[in-house]
């Protein structure tokens, strides 16, 4: 288990979900979504989510 990740799912994308390879454009939306936090100090989404 030392190799397993463990993501936050406010920031998961669909391919993490589905077991699936990442792209590049699942990168940029996690970068995004972190930069947001960092700088607002408040998630980027707090309704519910599709994966709830």
């Amino acid at each position: 288990m030392a190799n397993s990740k463990k993501l936050s799912l406010a920031y998961t994308t669909r391919e993490h979900r589905n077991n699936q390879r990442p792209t590049g454009a699942s990168h940029i939306y996690v970068l995004g979504a972190a930069a947001y936090e960092l700088l607002e100090r408040s998630p980027p989404f707090t309704g519910p989510y599709g994966h709830d």
